[in-house]
């Protein structure tokens, strides 16, 4: 199980939301949380693969800010 743990701009419920959307139309079975009273806005996604830059694309290209602050296989550390 891959873990990626990102920085976000999500700002309100109604981004968190639509970042939940735009994973949601990725077609991969994820399980994700944003932390909104975090002040980095820490996105944790769990996934089968590593898509950590497919989270990216996505997430960039509907105008939100997203940077990996790590990646993780079982608890170890992924290197890009």
């Amino acid at each position: 199980m891959f873990v990626s743990i990102f920085k976000t701009t999500a700002s309100n419920k109604k981004d968190k939301l639509s970042i939940f959307e735009v994973l949601r139309n990725l077609g991969v079975r994820l399980s994700v949380t944003l932390d909104l009273s975090d002040e980095d806005r820490v996105l944790r996604v769990e996934s089968k693969k590593n898509i950590t830059g497919t989270i990216i694309e996505a997430l960039n290209s509907n105008k939100f800010y997203c940077e990996e602050l790590g990646t993780f296989l079982y608890g170890y550390p992924v290197k890009a």
